[in-house]
């Protein structure tokens, strides 16, 4: 995979993404599902920094060994964004991030550099690990999705992939 065939894949994830965030509802913002878990405003925080901010933390910090690394804060850590315009623009922000992160390396750095996150076992490919992350993106996406699935709200596949 080419940095720009990673980056067209990883816009249209970016595309899905900016239609579920449109579909959440101000007065919901506070809703969680059950205690302990991330409420609407947090999830769609850590949905919007979900990508390029891992990789470029992974790519400028050679990884620890596996379960050194910071592990995950308490979800009352995550401080909720007030409104869904302002994810939209971090999300915006951290998908130029990701693309000038990427089109800085050399395709052969992309294809051949290892890294390790610290969360796992093992180093692997910088594409690798930038599809990781666009994937970590996509089941936050999902998470949300259900959500607002759950509250009864009218998404469906076409809001899920930003097709309608």
């Amino acid at each position: 995979m080419t940095r720009e065939d990673f980056l067209h894949y990883a816009a249209g994830v970016y595309h899905g993404t900016r239609s579920v965030l449109r579909a959440v509802p101000a007065d919901q913002l506070d809703h969680r599902p059950r205690p302990g878990m991330m409420s609407i405003g947090q999830l769609i925080r850590h949905l919007a920094s979900a990508t390029a901010s891992p990789f470029k933390y992974v790519l400028e910090n050679p990884g620890p060994a596996p379960g050194a690394g910071p592990q995950l804060p308490p979800v009352d850590f995550y401080k909720p964004y007030d409104t869904v315009q302002e994810a939209l623009e971090h999300l915006d922000r951290d998908e130029k991030s990701l693309r000038e992160t990427v089109m800085a390396m050399t395709e052969e750095e992309f294809q051949t550099r290892d890294v390790r996150p610290p969360w796992m076992p093992h180093a692997m490919k910088v594409w690798h690990f930038a599809l990781d992350m666009v994937d970590h993106q996509s089941s936050h996406r999902m998470q949300l999705f259900q959500y607002l699935r759950c509250l009864g709200l009218p998404v469906n596949t076409f809001t899920l992939y930003g097709a309608g």
